[in-house]
């Protein structure tokens, strides 16, 4: 199935943050705290979910939950996986579903505000 971009599209920047690995607890254990590393910034298209189609998408509350398409640039993008966050107009965003169409180098991504308490 195609999800039909055009580069007409992407009109936003996000970045992609990466867990560290981070071994600064007791004898060489990893610590509670986890560092994000932003391991670069692409082109994207985002829309807002909201709504029935934000509960439909696997919202458990009012926060909102956006969709990010993207060209695959495999430079940037290589490490991204499901622990991976995004970071958009200074707001971060945890990732729900990824689906990666390698055919037609492309990325789709659900993801769900992060509220700091």
């Amino acid at each position: 199935m195609s999800i039909g971009y055009s580069p007409g599209m992407m009109q936003h920047r996000v970045a992609i943050l990466n867990p560290a690995k981070m071994q600064d607890g007791e004898f060489g254990r990893r610590s509670a705290s986890v560092e994000w590393i932003n391991a670069g910034s692409v082109s994207a298209n985002i829309g807002f979910n909201r709504g029935k189609t934000a509960m439909a998408a696997g919202a458990l509350d009012v926060y909102e939950v956006i969709i990010v398409r993207m060209y695959y640039e495999s430079g940037k993008l290589r490490g991204i996986t499901p622990r991976s966050r995004i970071l958009y107009d200074g707001v971060t965003y945890q990732i729900q579903s990824l689906h990666a169409n390698r055919q037609e180098n492309t990325i789709q991504i659900t993801a769900t505000e992060i509220v700091k308490s």
